[in-house]
């Protein structure tokens, strides 16, 4: 009977290698700029709260501007020193970034005044706070702003990163993105294919639904992970076929 069943797995296996792997598109980041390092944003310009995860101790202590795209219901908090805390999303011409503002016992009377697509002043905490997101301390409410988040997009049909994942081809493909998490950055301890320094788990439409890929990033362009979102078709190889989070293919971003 194992030999049976071996046989039947070796059979699918060979199946699945000798399909299509899907479209090859062109990917959306063609038309892009290359990524800039991490560093300082313009002091006016607002602030993208995914760069705290990127590279935390950055941007702990620093002083940003949020433009408030999202503002979820006031919630409590068990510190004392905390009158009210909401998840929101800070908004920037190319993206925005999830996170847990905090407004502190002095500016419990200023929680009313502060509304959907006001831009806000913030102080970057060291701790993540509510469901892992980047925490900003309240400071002081600077204007109203016409905050636009960019669209999302239809995703369309691309490579099949399953089969990539059992042919082990190691050629540049295209992901079509219909979701991405929260990019993280990579600790010393995960064994990730060298030079990669941050991931985001992500998933691919393809010709059979979705199918889950680990997208990493270089540090040369983890920049451009502020930059993905549903819709965009990015360029990636296959690193790992099953090392990653969950055990999903690694695949290595390739655009600029």
């Amino acid at each position: 009977m194992r030999v049976v069943l071996l046989a039947l797995v070796f059979a699918a296996a060979c199946s699945e290698a000798g399909r299509p792997l899907g479209p090859e598109l062109t990917p959306t980041t063609s038309d892009w700029a290359p990524s800039v390092p991490l560093g300082e944003p313009a002091p006016n310009a607002p602030f993208d709260p995914r760069l705290v995860r990127l590279d935390p101790t950055r941007y702990a202590g620093s002083e940003r501007l949020c433009d408030l795209s999202y503002m979820g219901s006031p919630g409590e908090s068990p510190d004392p020193a905390v009158a009210e805390r909401r998840l929101v999303r800070c908004a920037t011409g190319e993206g925005a970034g999830w996170a847990d503002l905090v407004f502190p016992i002095e500016a419990a009377e200023l929680t009313e005044y502060v509304r959907l697509g006001d831009r806000i002043r913030v102080r970057v905490e060291p701790e993540f706070g509510r469901d892992g997101h980047p925490t900003l301390t309240f400071v002081a409410n600077v204007e109203t702003t016409s905050v636009v988040e960019p669209p999302e997009l239809e995703p369309p049909v691309a490579t099949s990163f399953r089969r990539v994942a059992v042919r082990d081809d190691r050629e540049v493909h295209t992901c079509a993105i219909s979701w991405i998490a929260p990019v993280e950055r990579l600790r010393p301890e995960d064994e990730y294919p060298e030079g990669m320094v941050v991931h985001a788990p992500t998933l691919c439409r393809d010709d059979e639904g979705e199918s889950w890929i680990d997208l990493a990033f270089p540090e040369v362009t983890q920049s451009a992970a502020l930059r993905l979102r549903r819709g965009v078709v990015v360029p990636a190889r296959l690193l790992d076929p099953s090392g990653g989070r969950a055990g999903h293919p690694i695949v290595g971003y390739e655009g600029p």
